[in-house]
């Protein structure tokens, strides 16, 4: 009979601990910007959903605990909750972008998470999110002072409001951009989209033999068409 009190008790104990919750809260918190004019971006709405794993199946079920906000008028979001002590929960972030208030026009989400992303107990949850529009953008590449068939052109180069962390050592890394439409007494045209931002280009031009290197900016503004001309 004892026996039986016992194992009754501790299943009792098992069931309530389940819905107990941990001593120390979860913290998200969310800055989210126009990376290019670093101008806040409000409106983008978040939800957080609970999740239990079911037994030895390994199988997740949504519970109906939910968190939601969106950010403000200062691109900031953020909020505290106590997760259930039992580690079958697990915790999950929703992004939703339709309805940011930003200019009209397509955009990309360079950092931050694009739809969703898990939440971890030990932290941080901290999620910046960088926005950049999409452009159209029109290259006028020409060599202005041509020698003949063997002069060329390479180049590379990284938007700065997408990789602000990028360092030389990393640029070092990277293979050359080397067209035929660079090459020679080059006078081309290229169209395509990009993003907006600052745009750092590292290049290398080769005339009679003679190389010579060089880095220009650029910015490639939200505001309309974008002709670049690069001379050499």
């Amino acid at each position: 009979m004892y026996g039986i009190i016992g194992y009754t008790s501790l299943c009792l104990v098992i069931l309530f601990s389940c819905k107990k919750e941990a001593k120390d809260p979860i913290y998200v918190t969310m800055n989210a910007i126009l990376a290019h004019n670093n101008q806040p971006v409000s409106g983008i709405k978040w939800s957080i959903k609970e999740t239990k794993t079911k037994g030895f199946s390994g199988k997740t079920e949504t519970t109906d605990w939910e968190r939601s906000g969106q950010t403000d008028a200062n691109g900031v979001s953020w909020v505290e909750f106590y997760p259930k002590k039992n580690l079958d929960y697990a915790y999950d972030i929703y992004f939703d972008y339709t309805t940011m208030n930003v200019p009209s026009g397509d955009y990309s989400i360079v950092s931050g998470p694009s739809s969703f992303a898990h939440v971890t107990r030990q932290g941080p949850n901290n999620y910046e999110i960088r926005i950049l529009p999409k452009m159209e953008v029109y290259f006028h590449y020409k060599n202005v002072n041509c020698f003949d068939g063997t002069d060329k052109l390479k180049f590379k180069s990284f938007n700065y409001d997408e990789r602000p962390n990028t360092r030389q050592v990393d640029v070092d890394g990277w293979p050359w951009n080397e067209s035929s439409l660079n090459n020679g007494c080059a006078d081309n045209n290229v169209s395509g989209t990009t993003l907006a931002g600052h745009y750092i280009y590292f290049w290398e031009a080769t005339r009679n033999g003679i190389v010579d290197t060089g880095i220009d900016t650029f910015y490639v503004s939200p505001d309309g068409n974008n002709l670049i001309e690069m001379f050499w």
